[in-house]
C-alpha cells in the first residue's frame, strides 16, 4: 500500500489564505475549514506572516485600511519557505 503524500502549499497560496483571515470576519477555524488545513497550520502561518509584517498586528479598523495586494509580498515571502 501507497502511503499518503505530504501536501505541499506554495507561499502565494500561504499569504492568501493569512490575508483571507485578517481581512474577513471570519475566525481562524472557519478559514481552515474551508480551505482543508489544521487551525494549528493556518495559526502558525499567521504568526510567521505576522512577524515580518508586524503592521498588520494593528486592531482591525486600521488593518483593513492599510492591506496590500498579495503580488506585493514576494520580497519577504521567504518566510513562508520553510513552513
Amino acid at each position: 500500500m501507497k502511503a499518503k503524500s505530504r501536501r505541499q502549499f506554495t507561499p502565494d497560496f500561504k499569504v492568501k489564505v493569512v490575508l483571507e483571515g485578517v481581512r474577513q470576519n471570519k475566525t481562524l477555524n472557519q478559514i481552515a475549514s474551508e480551505h482543508e488545513l489544521h487551525p494549528q497550520q493556518l495559526h502558525a502561518w499567521k504568526q510567521a506572516f505576522l512577524a515580518v509584517f508586524p503592521e498588520y498586528s494593528i486592531n482591525q479598523r486600521e488593518q483593513k485600511s492599510r492591506l496590500m495586494k498579495p503580488g506585493r509580498f514576494t520580497n519577504r515571502l521567504d518566510v513562508f519557505r520553510w513552513s
